[in-house]
């Protein structure tokens, strides 16, 4: 009886390390074939079997990766040539548009007769003065507001971050800055 509990205890203690064993090295994945292998020529095969596995593993996830990138470039590619054809519409309609329309269509953008008898479109202020940094010049008015129509259509907006050379020289000069 009493070797038969003892036997007992000793198959629950070799249970319970074989439990043990087996969930340290299931966390391991390399290691485990290591410790089912006898010969030692085996360990450097199941090495490489376990490494080659780890590199598989890596490839199929940067092959997902690239899938899911391609997809979206192609949702991309898409939705901007939606967009050109929409935009050939509307750039169409500019052509069109008697200039009190397009006086409307051409908001953002300035224009205003030049000194040389033309009409420019003012792209670009400076932030500190509002003096005109870029401007555009055309031969007619309406050639000017179609221009800035079209500006607009397309999305443009001028940058807002430009200053004239005199208003950042005084700024500098104001705030005891150095000019490197």
């Amino acid at each position: 009886m009493k070797k038969l509990k003892h036997m007992r205890f000793i198959d629950r203690v070799r249970s319970a390390i074989k439990l043990r064993w087996d969930a340290l090295f299931s966390r391991l994945r390399f290691i485990r074939p290591f410790s089912l292998s006898w010969r030692p020529r085996d360990w450097q095969v199941t090495f490489l079997r376990a490494c080659v596995r780890e590199l598989e593993a890596k490839e199929n996830e940067d092959i997902k990766y690239l899938r899911f990138q391609l997809t979206r470039t192609r949702a991309e590619n898409t939705r901007l040539q939606n967009q050109m054809n929409d935009s050939w519409v509307q750039f169409g309609a500019l052509f069109s548009m008697p200039e009190d329309e397009l006086c409307k269509a051409a908001r953002h953008f300035a224009v205003s007769p030049s000194d040389d008898g033309g009409w420019s479109v003012t792209v670009e202020h400076c932030v500190l003065c509002g003096c005109e940094l870029k401007t555009v010049p055309f031969r007619t008015e309406r050639e000017a507001l179609l221009y800035s129509a079209l500006l607009n259509v397309a999305g443009y907006h001028a940058k807002n971050n430009l200053s004239c050379p005199e208003c950042y020289r005084e700024y500098m000069d104001v705030n005891q800055l150095s000019v490197g």
